[in-house]
């Protein structure tokens, strides 16, 4: 598959469709494949977070307190830090811990003024 297409923008209409991984750890070929954003094959102590995936978050940058609605589709602990694989809707995508995200319950939390 393209990279590119992999990674591509996301019809918000269609978020909860989009590949994600729950209750495993992600594989290479989960990457490969567009499931999951990260994976780990290090010997590490590593398992899946109990989490609803995939699930709308604002992803909170610390420094600027500045919001980004991600889509999140993986979930992981790996030792003591919980990490979480996300989509941009603009596309792309990224890596972040769990405390850099604020998960979105509802349509009512999604910040004024998203046409979403």
């Amino acid at each position: 598959m393209n990279e590119d297409a992999l990674w591509e923008a996301i019809d918000f209409s269609t978020w909860k469709q989009i590949p994600h991984i729950k209750s495993k750890i992600a594989t290479e070929q989960d990457v490969i494949e567009g499931r999951a954003v990260f994976y780990i094959n290090d010997g590490q102590d590593h398992q899946v977070l109990d989490v609803q995936i995939p699930v709308l978050a604002y992803q909170i940058d610390g420094e600027s307190d500045s919001k980004v609605l991600v889509i999140v589709i993986q979930a992981e602990k790996v030792d003591d830090t919980e990490l979480a694989g996300v989509r941009y809707l603009e596309g792309g995508n990224g890596v972040c811990t769990w405390s850099e995200l604020e998960l979105v319950n509802d349509s009512t939390q999604l910040s004024s003024g998203m046409a979403y």
